[in-house]
């Protein structure tokens, strides 16, 4: 039994010889009686844009898409037998036809195939950019076959942008659109307090970033200061320049003014250029935060005394830091006990057998590994972090320091009698 014949055929006479200088036979249409080649494809066409047909109401056969023989080899085998027209924008991808079915005397090939303009597309590529981004995720998670194959199916005339696009013009589009709604929200407020703070990026650079804090803090930029010496007057330079952009942004300038524009805009000086904030409508009080480094501290001093900045004050968990510190010196008792518990975690940490007995006696007692916790000198709050981890595996440490109760254990470890007594406490 040979291959069955495709469905166009029963709308199309029997075979005739070719035309002279061909070879592939013909066969005549049923309703218009033209000759058209004994082909799948260009019979299906000629048949969903046969006018005669059409004035008869003559249905729209089913799979009208026409693809190419190496695409329809990657398609479900399912596909041969039950076939479905690709929707078009709008219509259900459940709806099915066949040649039983009547038609508008309009329809052809092109009102049913899944087509998508580019102002669409673009639109779902800034959607799918956007929640990529906003999720974390990686930029070449959905080119895997299996997440193409699942948009494939679920829309098969969107393509799925590329890593680079994602990476590229779609993530500036991204970007641009944060920063409209961060200067949305910056310009309502009152009072503005930029911060600086420094930070390591992925590829371990060191970069500055700048934020906005009116209390919630919002991203601006980050910099960096490549061969400039990170000194109070470099650091106050880019911090005046990126004051002065953003409130070019969030403030309109006086009649007679010309504002510098964005964040990426460069303008020539001009005697009527608005550098103060005399210079614009309603101009928010400016101040200015930062950690208390020795070069953060004089740069405080010079955000006031250059009158750029209404006030500027230091961050708030190293001055209480520096408050508690003083406290504990107060007290001996508290001042020992801290000291003791650095020198028991910096012990335990600095001897490789030490750890494994460590991490082998919480794997016995808690089913789980438990990593010490080190003070941390610039947040008071990991002391009491630092306690409570030692407090919780007080029972572990307990038989550690019975373990180093065997001299020739001590002396092989070369363990200073302090961690001894300390742990023994």
């Amino acid at each position: 039994m040979g291959p069955k014949k495709d469905e166009a055929f029963k709308h199309f006479g029997p075979e005739l010889p070719p035309l002279d200088g061909q070879k592939t036979p013909r066969h005549a249409c049923n309703y218009c009686n033209a000759s058209v080649v004994k082909n799948v494809d260009r019979m299906r066409n000629h048949f969903n844009t046969c006018k005669a047909r059409q004035n008869g109401s003559i249905g729209v056969m089913r799979d009208v898409v026409l693809v190419s023989r190496k695409k329809a080899a990657i398609a479900s085998t399912s596909a041969a037998t039950t076939l479905t027209p690709a929707r078009p924008v709008g219509h259900s991808s459940r709806r099915t036809f066949d040649s039983s079915h009547s038609s508008c005397p309009t329809a052809s090939i092109s009102s049913w195939l899944d087509s998508m303009p580019s102002e669409e597309q673009n639109m779902l590529e800034e959607l799918f950019s956007r929640a990529m981004h906003r999720s974390s995720m990686v930029f070449s998670t959905f080119e895997t076959k299996y997440w193409k194959e699942f948009f494939h199916r679920l829309r098969p005339a969107w393509a799925i942008p590329t890593a680079s696009r994602i990476g590229g013009e779609l993530l500036v589009a991204e970007y641009n659109i944060v920063m409209r709604e961060t200067i949305s929200h910056i310009r309502e407020w009152p009072l503005v307090c930029i911060t600086i703070d420094g930070a390591t990026n992925v590829v371990g650079k060191q970069v500055l970033n700048i934020m906005a804090c009116g209390p919630h803090a919002l991203f601006l930029e980050h910099c960096s200061m490549g061969l400039l010496r990170e000194s109070s007057e470099n650091l106050l330079d880019v911090l005046v320049d990126a004051k002065r952009r953003l409130r070019a942004m969030i403030r309109q300038p006086l009649d007679g003014f010309v504002a510098a524009g964005s964040f990426d805009d460069e303008r020539p000086n001009s005697p009527r250029l608005a550098i103060s904030d005399d210079h614009f409508v309603d101009p928010p009080m400016w101040t200015f935060q930062s950690d208390s480094p020795s070069v953060m501290k004089k740069l405080r001093r010079l955000c006031v005394d250059n009158k750029e900045f209404m006030f500027s004050y230091g961050c708030a968990a190293h001055a209480l830091h520096n408050f508690c510190m003083d406290l504990v010196r107060k007290f001996p008792t508290i001042s020992k006990i801290v000291k003791e518990s650095i020198y028991i975690v910096k012990g335990i940490n600095a001897v490789h057998r030490l750890t494994e007995f460590f991490d082998a006696q919480c794997l016995l007692k808690y089913r789980k590994r438990v990593k010490l916790i080190l003070f941390s000198k610039t947040r008071w709050g990991s002391i009491l972090c630092m306690l409570d981890r030692l407090a919780r595996v007080q029972a572990v440490l307990f038989k550690l320091s019975r373990a180093l109760e065997l001299e020739d254990m001590v002396q092989d470890l070369k363990i200073d009698a302090t961690l001894d007594v300390c742990l023994r406490r």
